[in-house]
């Protein structure tokens, strides 16, 4: 009897030590945080992702918990590199950040490595509250110009969509406002809960119904990075089925943010 039971607890230590704790190998950690410190790529201007508290000046938000998760399961300093609108994107290839939280696409996709997405946010237009255009495929008609934050993860997805209406890329939603005001533009694309966040304060403008899309948010790295891009995928995966992302949306109260199956 008492040699069964220590088989048994031998049998339970051994499954802990591979179910219960991961090892990760050398060489993730290098590629990961080559310097020791892991330096997070974020861009502030998608606030349901990460902003800054306005009192404390602290990070928080969906990003903010699953990259402080990744530090903490390497065993590593986290350090916040905070760009704003497009600037991210041009920060790739410079060594500035080792991993970075973007927008999915496929132009990005050819210089930087993705883990599978760990949330997506739906798209769609804002629009003069007296505009004829009431659900997102109005909006895509010979004469309409619709504006777009140039360097937002949904460029090049609505690039590729509009056939009929024109795209004028702009420095910002401040710029794509400026535009619409002056009926420059007739319509601005966005992520579809700022654009109601916004609409919601100004009672000139609305939401068209419905969406022309939804922009997949993922981890970004070098490419190269072979064994980090595995062990991404593998990591954003877990986090999906354990239910992490999903309390960190709730915790955050990021409304608009789905998972991805």
């Amino acid at each position: 009897m008492i040699k069964k039971l220590a088989v048994i607890c031998a049998i339970a230590s051994f499954a802990c030590l591979t179910g219960c704790a991961t090892y990760i190998p050398a060489e993730v950690r290098s590629q990961l945080a080559p310097t020791g410190v892991m330096r997070v790529g974020l861009n502030l201007s998608t606030t349901l992702l990460a902003k800054r508290d306005s009192a404390s000046g602290e990070l928080r938000g969906v990003a903010i918990d699953i990259a402080n998760e990744l530090g903490r399961r390497l065993e590593m300093q986290v350090q916040f590199v905070a760009y704003a609108t497009g600037e991210l994107d041009k920060a790739i290839g410079k060594n500035e950040w080792d991993v970075a939280f973007f927008a999915i696409e496929p132009t990005r996709a050819q210089r930087v490595s993705f883990s599978p997405p760990y949330a997506e946010i739906e798209t769609s237009y804002l629009v003069k509250k007296d505009a004829l255009m009431l659900r997102a495929q109005d909006v895509d008609r010979e004469g309409l110009t619709v504006a777009v934050s140039s360097g937002a993860g949904y460029e090049s997805m609505l690039a590729g969509l509009l056939k009929h209406s024109k795209l004028l890329r702009t420095s910002g939603f401040a710029d794509s406002i400026r535009q619409l005001n002056e009926a420059k533009v007739n319509a601005i694309a966005g992520l579809k809960p700022d654009l109601i966040a916004y609409a919601a304060k100004q009672p000139g403008f609305r939401v068209v119904d419905g969406k022309f899309g939804a922009v997949e948010q993922g981890i970004g790295i070098q490419r190269g990075m072979d064994a980090a891009a595995q062990y991404l995928r593998t990591y954003v995966t877990d986090l999906k089925q354990s239910g992490f992302v999903s309390k960190s949306i709730a915790s955050n109260n990021a409304s608009g943010l789905t998972v991805p199956q």
